[in-house]
């Protein structure tokens, strides 16, 4: 029997499946990941699996699926429409489907027409940000430096969920910073930014509709653990005889449904007519074909500043000698994303323009601000061991609270105070000077004019280093 070879290019995979019309068998294929060249892998791909002769035709969908199909010859099936045609025919007991993938979510919801057969009822699309797909919760998990597997993981650890933003990915990378840096558990913060994308979009996208049981959690998110225990809590399915079902196939369920519906459009009789010589078309494809190249390397001139200033960059100065233990000042600055920590000491005392650097560390935060800044402080004593001897402690960044109360009796210093400082100590020391300071952080962004004008960014990610990353 002839086959025809669904084919369905995500933002992350190719997942491909084959249909035959006459025996209506879906059978599950590959799933590969195509890097950021989803053309090129995806004619790999085609041709590998043509090695059964029995594939005959050829119909794409996803979110690079139309360019191909027509580079093809092929047809093109939108993929809503795909997941759903796919989901009534395989699983007609489904009435409300909810698909989360890495860039893109929908809702599908199905009734029974008059003589007891699924049928369409709505396709519910929220906009287009990233706050409703599976990279919202990927962005989470690197923050924490956990796979996405192990994000969901620790969110099954959780009993108080925190509760996180869910309308907008970076103000819930705000938020979740905030409660981190206020001591909240990792476990808790997990789970709230799961809670967070399930009530987010069950409340974007069911809103004004009726969500009807049987109810089906699918797309590459569906298989975090994680989510699936916020949706069946919000769902109100945990401990109910009507649990969330998960299609094993889930992740096919497009790929499957582009070759029902290309099958149809071929033949309403049953009969089953190959409709390209596809080989032809792929080589032609793959000959003149020209991928983006932005995703490769790509060299460019260095920035040119009018006035170019080179700060000194890795120079530790000698520990003075002597054979007392040498008096030192310690700044610690814990942010969202980094630590920093410095250990001055001053010939006379704190005010003297003429100080040393005498130890730095940078760690990166990784969600543990106890536990970087401990590891910190580890460093500089193995560095300088028993010839110093601390004056003073203090502290600054998003977590100066939560590290003020864990060391008990340092010094507080917001960050506007601390930044304009530093940066005007350093100045004077370079026989320079400035009008203005802007700096850019993980986390949040800073414009400093004078202790009387500045302003600061930390209700919103979008203009802050998180942005870029």
């Amino acid at each position: 029997m002839s086959k025809i070879l669904g084919i369905d290019i995500g933002s992350l995979t190719l997942k491909a499946a084959t249909y035959e019309p006459l025996s209506r068998q879906a059978e599950e294929l590959e799933i590969v990941g195509h890097e950021r060249q989803p053309v090129q892998r995806a004619l790999n791909l085609i041709e590998k699996l043509l090695a059964d002769r029995r594939i005959s035709c050829l119909a794409f969908t996803g979110d690079f699926g139309a360019g191909l199909a027509k580079t093809l010859n092929a047809f093109y099936v939108n993929p809503h429409l795909a997941s759903a045609e796919a989901n009534m025919r395989l699983f007609p007991h489904l009435r409300t489907i909810l698909n989360i993938g890495a860039s893109s979510s929908h809702l599908i919801l199905i009734k029974e027409d008059n003589e007891g057969n699924p049928r369409l009822d709505d396709i519910v699309i929220p906009p287009h940000c990233s706050a409703g797909t599976g990279s919202f919760l990927t962005q989470s998990s690197s923050r924490f430096g956990y796979s996405i597997e192990e994000f969901s993981q620790l969110a099954l650890k959780s009993k108080n969920p925190e509760n996180i933003s869910g309308t907008c990915s970076v103000f819930a990378g705000s938020d979740m910073i905030d409660k981190q840096q206020k001591g909240a558990g990792k476990e808790d913060i997990a789970a709230g930014l799961h809670y967070a994308l399930a009530r987010y979009l069950l409340g974007t996208l069911g809103r004004g509709k009726k969500l009807e049981e049987s109810f089906s959690f699918q797309g590459g998110v569906a298989e975090n653990v994680g989510m699936q225990r916020a949706l069946e809590e919000i769902l109100s399915l945990s401990g109910n005889h009507e649990k969330l079902f998960i299609p094993q196939n889930h992740r096919f369920i497009s790929a499957i449904g582009a070759a029902i519906l290309a099958s149809e459009q071929i033949s309403e009789d049953g009969s089953f007519i190959q409709r390209v010589p596809i080989r032809e078309f792929v080589e032609k494809a793959r000959s003149g074909i020209h991928e983006l190249s932005v995703f490769k390397d790509i060299e460019l001139p260095p920035l040119d500043l009018n006035d170019e200033i080179i700060i000194r960059k890795g120079d530790i100065d000698e520990l003075p000698l002597s054979e007392e233990k040498i008096p030192v000042y310690v700044g610690l600055d814990i942010g969202s994303v980094s630590t920093g920590v410095a250990v001055l000491y001053f010939r006379r005392n704190a005010d003297d323009k003429d100080w040393k650097l005498l130890a730095k560390k940078y760690l990166p935060t990784r969600s543990n601000p106890l536990g970087m800044v401990t590891q910190a402080l580890k460093d500089v004593q193995v560095e300088l061991g028993d010839r110093i001897k601390v004056v003073e402690v203090a502290v600054t960044g998003s977590g100066r609270k939560l590290i003020a109360n864990y060391l008990g009796g340092v010094l507080d210093v917001n960050e506007i105070t601390a930044h304009r400082t530093g940066s005007r100590t350093i100045a004077e020391r370079m026989g320079i000077s400035f009008d203005e300071i802007i700096e850019i952080g993980g986390q949040d962004s800073k414009y400093i004019k004078s202790m009387e004008r500045f302003d600061m960014n930390k209700s919103c990610a979008a203009g802050t280093c998180s942005f870029v990353e």
